[in-house]
C-alpha cells in the first residue's frame, strides 16, 4: 500500500504476513493490499501498480513474509502464494536472499522470510508492451497469524514518510469474520470505516493487526 522511487526487479518474495513488494527500477505507482482475517490465518491479496517497466536491469520482486516457523519452504507452503501479471497466473516464489537494504524496528522475536521469482523466465516480452501499462502485479497468500496477530511489512522503496501527508496510493483494506480489528503498531496511520479498518502504508513500517 507518496513520492516513489525507481526499482531494480530482481526476485519475487512472498511474505505469510504481507505482501509488500520490493522493486529496484520500476515505478511503483500504487499499491492496495486486502486482508481478512479468518480465526487463525489471514487471507491477503495484494496488488502492484507499476508505471516504469522496461529496464536493462534483471526483474526481482521481493515479499517478505513473517512467521514462527524456522522452516522457509514449509512457510511458503503454508502460504499457497500466487502471483499473475497483466491478467496471468505466472507461478509462485522461492527462498532468497533478502534485499541490500537496511529495514528499522521490525518486531523482536518474530523471523522474517524472503522470497522471490525471476520475471525474465517467466513473463512473455509481449505482456510487457506499452499496450499494458499501468502494469498491474497481484500477489494472493494466506498467512497463519503469530501469537493472534497479523504482521505486515511495506516496502516503498524511495518514499519519503511524512507524518502529516497520508499516502493515499498506498492502502490496506482489513476486515475481520469475528471481531472488530484493531491496529496494534503504534506508528500506523489508519481509519476506522464501519467493520474495517483502512491503513495508510509508509515505507518500511510493520503493519500490525489483531
Amino acid at each position: 500500500m507518496k513520492a516513489f522511487l525507481t526499482c531494480v526487479l530482481t526476485f519475487i518474495c512472498v511474505v505469510c504476513a504481507r505482501a509488500n513488494v520490493y522493486i529496484p527500477n520500476a515505478k511503483l505507482a500504487g499499491e492496495t493490499v486486502s486482508v481478512r482475517l479468518l480465526g487463525n490465518s489471514a487471507v491477503v491479496t495484494a496488488t502492484f501498480q507499476f508505471q516504469d517497466w522496461m529496464t536493462k536491469d534483471q526483474k526481482i520482486i521481493y515479499f517478505p513474509i513473517f512467521a514462527s516457523d524456522a522452516d522457509p519452504l514449509r512457510v511458503l507452503a503454508t502460504a499457497k502464494f500466487e502471483l499473475e501479471i497483466t491478467g496471468k497466473k505466472i507461478g509462485t516464489a522461492l527462498p532468497c536472499e533478502p534485499p541490500s537494504r537496511k529495514f528499522q524496528h521490525l518486531p523482536k522475536g518474530i523471523r522474517v522470510f524472503w522470497y522471490g521469482t525471476k520475471f525474465d523466465e517467466l513473463v512473455d516480452e509481449g505482456d510487457m508492451n506499452s499496450s499494458n501499462y499501468p502494469l498491474v502485479v497481484k500477489a494472493t497468500y494466506v498467512q497463519p497469524l503469530i501469537a493472534g496477530k497479523f504482521y505486515y511489512l511495506p516496502v516503498i522503496t524511495g518514499m519519503t514518510n511524512d507524518a502529516e501527508k497520508r499516502s493515499w496510493n498506498y492502502q490496506m483494506h482489513a476486515r475481520s469474520a469475528v471481531k472488530m480489528i484493531r491496529v496494534e503498531s503504534s506508528d500506523s496511520d489508519y481509519s476506522v470505516l464501519g467493520d474495517a479498518v483502512t491503513v495508510y502504508l509508509r515505507d518500511g513500517e510493520v503493519v500490525i493487526l489483531e
